[in-house]
């Protein structure tokens, strides 16, 4: 690739190359501040991703599913009518005895009453002090319906609060519950994976502590077993197991999931699907190495196919996937345009999903970082019209990230002046004067850099065609921008003022002059053009 074509290599593992080299404001922004933007960015996917599935489940199954137990049922009966402190002594005491009958009947009650959908006594039964005799249950010498029903109610001990979930990892509950992974009986081992999954899910360390003591190596042994639930189960626990920066810190363990994944992505059941692709964007969301990694797998393909999938459950983790492998170098970028990431993007800017045209937009901002040829594909997709509409009249959230775009695609234009005048004949010179008047000191920042480098490209436009104004200057003044950059000049932040400064003294300073000298004694304006953003607003770019 040309060296004016391309991105640098970089060394910086957070910080993606195209807001340290491409970008051409990288003076205004630092690395730390780029490395917070692209946080808060996976922090607000994250958000997303617990609405679509919890980390920490309850299983919760009805009475007539479990056990026709009368006696358990009473039990139930009377902890919904007299209350817990009548009820759960008797429980205990069942399964406190040496018959294993009672044992059994004491540990389904105990189970059913965590199951409980409001308000499970959670703390109540964890300070009764039950809590070593549900170890011993899963014991391996102990029957599999016992192990079974101990598992379940110390799974649901788990979906508890982060305190809770601790005090049962410090009864030392990993190594049997990993031990009962081994077991032959499918429900028992679904369990204990379910179990683990919940104290994955509940903290960093104790995400490490899963991966360390070696859950993923039997995940993957139970994913040969194809069995639906137990696959569910397993793929669920496997994105808990990687969210954060486990990942990170375990890579040599975590990757070795790669191959299952690349294979997962391609199942037809949602659920697995939607939870293979979650893991692969916590997988991602690395440094160059990690990126090509991934890409080793083949995925670029069927993440583009997935961007049009029906259910948004799936889309959402496949885009943020998409979005992760493109903050990575513009070969790994090409990777993915050379998969026609491009037409799929371009329809989730209509999505009805808020989130969905946000992360289209941030993912057409990495590309529209990268070389100059990956810039000018992206523009002539033709979505620049809709950018500049989702900067007028979308979300905050949404605008900010099209707006990213737009400059982006102005940074390219020093490279080519023709991407400047395309973008000024679809109107962003207008865009530009209304985001003035944002409060965000970054976005006004933003916005001033790249109307800088439209006058640049005015500036040479007039010489070469030895006009007497800059006709892009003279747009900014038609639609006030010139007056709003003037008074940004009392600005408060001493990086707008001097922006401001720099910009009205290259490019607005001689008004009078250049009026004075320019009508004649008609009062005409020569060699100067009109111009109509309607007029060219959805024409084709083409070089």
């Amino acid at each position: 690739m040309d060296s004016d074509s391309s991105s640098a290599s970089g060394t910086n593992k957070y910080v993606p190359e195209y807001r340290r080299t491409n970008f051409k404001n990288k003076n205004k922004f630092s690395a730390e501040e780029l490395r917070k933007r692209r946080e808060n960015q996976q922090v607000e996917l994250r958000k997303n991703k617990r609405e679509e599935v919890l980390a920490k489940r309850r299983n919760m199954a009805a009475l007539s599913e479990t056990s026709n137990d009368v006696a358990t049922n009473d039990f139930l009966h009377a902890a919904d009518n007299d209350g817990l402190h009548d009820i759960l002594p008797g429980i205990i005491q069942k399964m406190m005895t040496n018959d294993l009958t009672e044992q059994l009947n004491g540990s389904i009650a105990l189970r059913q009453l965590l199951s409980k959908e409001d308000n499970p006594p959670i703390r109540q039964v964890l300070d009764a002090g039950i809590l070593p005799r549900l170890i011993e249950f899963i014991g391996v010498n102990q029957p599999d319906q016992l192990q079974h029903e101990a598992s379940w109610a110390i799974t649901n001990l788990c979906s508890g609060s982060s305190e809770d979930t601790a005090r049962v990892v410090n009864a030392n509950i990993l190594p049997p519950m990993v031990q009962l992974i081994d077991s032959s009986n499918i429900d028992v081992k679904e369990q204990a994976i379910w179990c683990i999954s919940n104290i994955a899910g509940d903290s960093p360390e104790h995400r490490d502590m899963c991966v360390k003591i070696g859950v993923i190596a039997k995940l993957l042994d139970c994913f040969e077993l194809n069995k639906t639930s137990l696959t569910k189960t397993c793929i669920w626990t496997l994105s808990n197991m990687c969210r954060g920066k486990s990942a990170r810190h375990n890579w040599s363990l975590i990757s070795s999931a790669l191959p299952a994944i690349s294979k997962l992505i391609y199942s037809m059941d949602a659920d697995i699907l939607g939870d293979a692709l979650w893991t692969l964007s916590y997988i991602s969301d690395g440094d160059d190495t990690v990126i090509e990694t991934v890409l080793k797998y083949n995925v670029a393909s069927r993440l583009v196919q997935l961007l049009n999938h029906s259910f948004t459950q799936v889309q959402t983790p496949a885009l943020r996937t998409v979005g992760n492998l493109l903050t990575g170098s513009d070969m790994f970028t090409q990777t993915l345009l050379a998969a026609r990431v491009l037409e799929p993007l371009a329809s989730l800017l209509s999505s009805q999903k808020e989130h969905l045209r946000k992360e289209a937009c941030w993912c057409f901002s990495n590309i529209l970082a990268g070389t100059l040829q990956q810039a000018k594909e992206v523009i002539s997709v033709g979505i620049i019209p809709k950018l500049l509409e989702i900067i007028e009249s979308d979300t905050d959230r949404v605008k900010k990230e099209a707006l990213w775009c737009i400059c982006n695609a102005c940074a390219a234009g020093n490279l080519d002046p023709e991407i400047i005048r395309y973008l000024v004949a679809n109107g962003v010179i207008k865009t530009f004067c209304e985001q003035l008047t944002s409060m965000d000191v970054k976005n006004i920042l933003l916005v001033l850099d790249s109307i800088e480098q439209i006058l640049k490209i005015g500036e040479a436009d007039k010489e070469a065609h030895q006009l007497v104004l800059n006709e892009y200057a003279s747009l900014f003044e038609q639609f006030g921008g010139a007056d709003t950059i003037f008074n940004l000049q009392s600005h408060e932040s001493s990086e707008i003022y001097q922006k401001a400064f720099t910009i009205v003294d290259k490019y607005f300073g001689d008004d009078d002059e250049a009026e004075a000298v320019l009508n004649d004694e008609n009062g005409n304006v020569p060699n100067q053009f009109s111009y109509n953003a309607n007029n060219v607003n959805n024409q084709n770019f083409q070089f």
